[in-house]
């Protein structure tokens, strides 16, 4: 029979105590958190996370702590609606100088991080996936649509050599001014045929000047 020294005993135990420590801290589940960023000019600070608890208070939401660190401001929630909510709220209610993303938590109890006993990181596969959440400036996006439909027009005019006819842009769609009836109904037909996307109809007169409303 082997007979091992005392201390091979205590080490072997010590080892994997330390591996059952440092192992803990993966059962630990991430939480979902809201974290602020300073934008140029702005600063995160005390202040700061008054704004944000006074928001997150006012508007009646639950939410499971928020602290300072690496000058990032974080605050946590027990679930992702009210993770949601409150990304909207904050951004509404701290305005361009801030940034403010959706994010994951640790859990894992603050003495176990002082020592290093963090969880481990996991792919996006272990974590179930990514979700983006994307807002798009609809103005934006209506605004250069109607000027690309300007331009194709006015292309439309040129190729068929009509004279003294004008596209604008209107509060509702495009207006374009022709010199005379002949000139309009056949920029009607041009566009009703070459840019299909459009709704084309006849419209009041600006002078002496027939005219079409354009829509998309």
């Amino acid at each position: 029979m082997n007979d091992y020294p005392r201390w091979k005993h205590l080490l072997v135990a010590l080892v994997t105590a330390l591996g059952i420590l440092y192992a803990v801290p993966s059962l630990f589940q991430k939480q979902p958190a809201v974290q602020v960023i300073a934008n140029k000019g702005a600063l995160v600070d005390e202040a700061l996370k008054e704004r944000a608890l006074q928001a997150i208070q006012e508007r009646k939401m639950s939410f499971d702590g928020v602290e300072i660190k690496d000058e990032r401001l974080q605050v946590g929630f027990p679930n992702t609606d009210s993770q949601l909510a409150a990304a909207s709220a904050l951004r509404t209610d701290l305005g361009d100088k801030y940034t403010v993303a959706l994010n994951l938590a640790s859990t894992v109890p603050a003495w176990m991080r002082m020592i290093g006993a963090n969880s481990m990181p996991l792919g996006l596969d272990l974590q179930g996936g990514v979700h983006f959440l994307m807002q798009v400036d609809q103005k934006s996006v209506l605004d250069a649509q109607e000027q690309r439909y300007v331009d194709d027009i006015r292309s439309l005019i040129r190729d068929r050599e009509i004279r003294n006819a004008k596209v604008s842009r209107a509060a509702q769609g495009l207006i374009v001014q022709a010199a005379n009836e002949a000139d309009r109904d056949a920029i009607a037909a041009a566009i009703a045929r070459d840019l299909l996307d459009l709704n084309v109809i006849d419209g009041p007169s600006i002078g002496d000047q027939p005219t079409l409303n354009v829509t998309v």
